[in-house]
């Protein structure tokens, strides 16, 4: 089916967004015509172009068309690199657009000739790499690490690209970043990467994470445990992996794993946490949280929905069921 016609070719800075895509580097470095010919998917966003690209010498075409239009942009300067990066789509420049499709070619054009900056954010925070994450390009994740990516750069609300592949099933990816130096206990709005792949029910990423030493004790908002998490979403092939990780099975005052299975009727929950040690007649009258009232509980809720930590509120909120 041929693409809708459209309206006009665009901006020159909009067409070097769409250019952002795969094709023969030498086309995307050589010399072009001062007027490049007309392109049937010139006048749309980069990723339905891209889609209508029948072949690489369509993307070749592109990639030619582009150079016309950055040297546009610089104005016969000299630098094209500062053009380039000028250009962007809220925010996301021609290198997160590449690098979010898997573009490695021209993700090399811009990081090793260009110079562009591999760790740029666009208004979400997002450095290239995280589009690379969620696209799911693997090479290109591994490209962009490899040429001064940092893995742990925290996007939107805190997130790394860890959290996004934990939460995404990505394993190999988590992987390819762990071996990379990120950090498997970074921590987001949502907890650490263990509770993003507990929030995203992805029970593969999880043990990938604890075979690779991830805290399974390290709480969000006091008492929020991945053992915690699992239990609140009813998985119980991670709470038996984070029992066999070494999950504290006893929890926070009157906040235990037992009562948060009880209290909604776990019974096979509840009967691994008793197999694992779990003891339903010990408190911990010295715990802080213990003593803890509704009052102060609603308090806290009230104090994280108004700084915007919508996970930390609901937590508070759900902890005055148990009391």
């Amino acid at each position: 089916m041929a693409p809708p016609r459209a309206a006009g070719t665009g901006a020159p800075s909009r067409q070097l967004l769409r250019a952002a895509a795969d094709g023969d580097l030498r086309l995307f470095k050589s010399k072009c015509a001062p007027r490049a010919p007309p392109l049937p998917f010139a006048g749309f966003p980069c990723s339905i172009a891209l889609s209508y690209a029948r072949s690489r010498a369509d993307v070749g075409a592109l990639l030619i068309h582009t150079v016309g239009i950055a040297r546009a942009l610089d104005g016969g300067k000299g630098c094209i690199r500062e053009a380039v990066e000028a250009v962007g789509d809220r925010g996301a420049g021609v290198l997160h657009l590449a690098a979010g499709s898997g573009r490695i070619p021209v993700c090399a054009y811009l990081v090793e000739e260009l110079h562009v900056d591999v760790n740029a954010v666009d208004e979400s925070g997002d450095a290239p790499l995280a589009h690379a994450v969620r696209g799911c390009k693997v090479d290109t994740v591994r490209y962009l690490l490899d040429h001064g990516a940092d893995p742990n750069k925290p996007g939107e609300h805190g997130c790394t690209t860890l959290h996004v592949a934990a939460g995404a099933r990505m394993c190999e990816i988590i992987q390819v970043l762990l071996s990379k130096g990120a950090d498997v206990d970074s921590f987001s709005y949502c907890g650490t990467p263990l509770h993003a792949a507990i929030i995203g029910k992805q029970d593969a990423a999880l043990k990938v994470l604890l075979d690779n030493h991830a805290d399974c004790n390290k709480a969000l908002s006091i008492y929020y445990t991945p053992l915690i998490a699992a239990l609140h979403v009813h998985l119980l092939k991670c709470v038996k992996l984070l029992i066999k990780a070494g999950a504290d099975v006893k929890g926070v005052g009157q906040l235990t794993p037992l009562i948060a299975a009880a209290n909604v009727g776990l019974t096979d929950f509840y009967k691994c946490l008793l197999e694992a040690g779990a003891d339903p007649n010990v408190c911990d009258d010295d715990d802080p949280l213990y003593k803890m009232g509704p009052d102060y509980l609603k308090s806290e809720g009230s104090k994280a929905y108004k700084r915007k930590d919508y996970v930390s509120a609901v937590n508070f909120y759900s902890m005055l069921s148990f009391l």
